[in-house]
């Protein structure tokens, strides 16, 4: 017998049943996991870096004072000559006359100087001035065109002379329009006189008159 023939057809039958079995078993291959989504992947985070503050820049410039060039001292103050209004009050004030001369002198100056002259001439005329005179300074007294110091000095200087000066230099600024002591001289009237007329001018004269009548009456035992 040929035993070549035999071995032929046993390894093509060999090779049929390989073959058959790695068609039905396929070698499985295989495959890395997908990754899952909902695990956190670490990351890293990179080394921080040192926390620099904002350091003043010593480097900044800065513009240096200019210092002050060598200035001449300031000279003091030179007294400054007297106002011709002044020298007009030392000159009275001087002269070798009677007191409440003196105050009418001042008084005829008045006009000429300015307000703050009128104000302090106005203190010496108060100091100066007698009772008997006082009546002289009402023309002066109700020009509104005047310094309201000089008004207002005046007027309040009234009020420690007796009845028969004050009643009626009140009742001369209370009536004169726009006088700075109108309304205060109105409020001692009321006071004074004991009722309040208004502006019914009459009525406060003749109480005034009144009031001064009285107080001549009391003090003409006392004159004798």
């Amino acid at each position: 017998m040929n035993t070549r023939k035999l071995v032929i057809p046993a390894l093509a039958t060999a090779i049929a049943i390989l073959s058959y079995l790695v068609l039905k078993d396929p070698v499985e291959t295989t495959s890395t996991p997908p990754a899952n989504p909902n695990t956190t992947q670490p990351t890293h985070s990179p080394s921080s870096a040192p926390n620099v503050g904002s350091q003043p820049n010593s480097t900044s410039s800065t513009t240096p004072k200019s210092k002050p060039q060598n200035e001449p001292a300031p000279k003091p103050n030179e007294p400054q000559p007297p106002a011709p209004w002044e020298l007009k009050i030392d000159q009275v004030l001087q002269s070798n006359v009677e007191h409440s001369t003196m105050a009418l002198t001042l008084l005829k100056e008045i006009p000429a100087m300015p307000a703050d002259g009128q104000t302090a001439t106005a203190q010496h005329i108060a100091n100066l001035i007698s009772d008997n005179d006082f009546e002289k300074l009402f023309p002066y007294l109700q020009n509104t065109q005047l310094a309201p110091g000089f008004l207002e000095i005046l007027t309040a200087d009234s009020l420690n002379r007796p009845d028969k000066v004050k009643l009626p230099t009140l009742l001369l600024a209370a009536k004169t329009p726009n006088h700075p002591m109108s309304d205060t001289a109105k409020g001692f009237l009321s006071v004074l006189v004991g009722e309040d007329h208004g502006t019914n001018w009459n009525l406060w004269d003749q109480s005034i008159k009144k009031i001064i009548a009285e107080s001549a009456a009391q003090d003409a035992p006392n004159n004798q």
